[in-house]
């Protein structure tokens, strides 16, 4: 597979000038190029989206990518992908919940998750998230009212992950 996946990558990047310039003509593209485009495409998208951490700005360009190669990806496989790495950096954000820095990436990731063009299912997320919330917000909310505004902002942001959740009453 690596030396598939080196003679796509081959031509999409030696050949990426003249495909956008196809492209931009509102021709199609040779069979040949669109099909290492899928490739790559795809290969790149798994390798972002099951890392430790979501590289955002990545993500969104290689869907953009796709979307200007009109390319079919691997909806399932990335979406499957994409719900195993969310479902573990809310399991670290569950474990260390008063690092507002983790809980600012677990919300990007999970925004990321609402706007991929494959379906996330996030109901593992939203159990631990659910969980969570149940022992610590009585917490942040007596440390709020005492007035913490570091609890408050915490308060605010935990609100936010749980709309991106599609938690009721988050």
């Amino acid at each position: 597979m690596s030396a598939i996946e080196t003679a796509f990558r081959q031509i999409y990047e030696n050949h990426y000038p003249p495909m956008r310039f196809l492209t931009d003509l509102g021709s199609p593209l040779p069979r040949a190029f669109g099909s290492a485009a899928e490739f790559i495409l795809n290969t790149d998208l798994r390798k972002a989206l099951s890392g430790e951490a979501l590289d955002v700005e990545r993500i969104l360009y290689l869907i953009d990518e796709a979307k200007a190669w009109n390319v079919d990806l691997d909806n399932d496989g990335l979406g499957y992908l994409l719900q195993q790495t969310l479902r573990a950096i809310m399991a670290r954000f569950v474990s260390d919940p008063e690092d507002m820095a983790l809980l600012a990436e677990t919300a990007d990731a999970m925004r990321l998750a609402r706007s991929v063009p494959f379906n996330v299912d996030l109901w593992k997320a939203q159990n631990l998230y659910y969980e969570m919330v149940q022992v610590k917000r009585p917490e942040f909310q007596k440390r709020a009212g005492e007035g913490d505004k570091a609890a408050g902002e915490w308060l605010n942001q935990l609100i936010s992950l749980g709309q991106q959740l599609l938690i009721r009453g988050a």
